[in-house]
């Protein structure tokens, strides 16, 4: 019976409890928990031009050859992680205000007007010359959109740039590995009683 109770308490802790996707700031980056993807803020880029990212060169003493130039897919899965329901339009709507905030307080705000009640981020994507991909808050409405902006550079726009972090081990293998350490040390009681 003890033997039983071992190897619950064993289960119990070396399956992963479930939860919500989450970004989690970290100083100039955002880490997005679900893909193990690591975002450069917006911010750190801005002012530099889309020839600069696709050429990975160095942007405000940044080396580009350690980030990834990311596609509108890369984009769409960081914001759909956040919460997002990509809709693509120029429209305003309520429906994605709370958690496009969020994610532009992460990830840096790069353009304003209409005084304070407006913010929001650009950045280019990779699919094609001067694309890039904004979100935008006005009041207590929000848009998400692709838009062609040019390949010049600007203070308002930086780039969409991401690392990925190392694997981390599957669930189901830390799984068995607990299984086999909870099976040997069961094994060598009963060969000690």
């Amino acid at each position: 019976m003890r033997q039983l109770k071992i190897i619950t308490v064993v289960l119990f802790l070396m399956f992963p409890f479930t939860s919500n996707a989450a970004l989690i700031n970290k100083d100039l980056t955002t880490l997005d928990d679900q893909t193990g993807r690591k975002w450069l803020d917006l911010t750190a880029t801005a002012n530099c031009s889309y020839t600069t990212f696709s050429s990975g060169d160095t942007c405000n003493g940044i080396n580009l050859d350690d980030w990834t130039f990311a596609s509108v897919a890369d984009v769409y899965g960081f914001w759909i992680n956040g919460g997002v329901a990509i809709e693509n339009s120029q429209s305003y709507t309520a429906s994605n205000t709370t958690e496009i905030s969020s994610i532009l307080n992460l990830v840096g705000v790069l353009s304003g007007s209409f005084g304070t009640s407006s913010y929001g981020a650009n950045g280019f994507v990779s699919d094609s010359d001067g694309l890039a991909a904004q979100l935008f808050v006005r009041d207590a409405e929000s848009r998400d959109f692709l838009f062609s902006f040019g390949d010049g550079p600007s203070l308002n726009i930086g780039a969409w740039l991401y690392q990925d972090a190392a694997a981390a081990p599957e669930p189901a293998i830390v799984a068995l590995f607990g299984l086999g350490l909870a099976g040997m040390v069961l094994v060598r009681r009963k060969k000690k009683a």
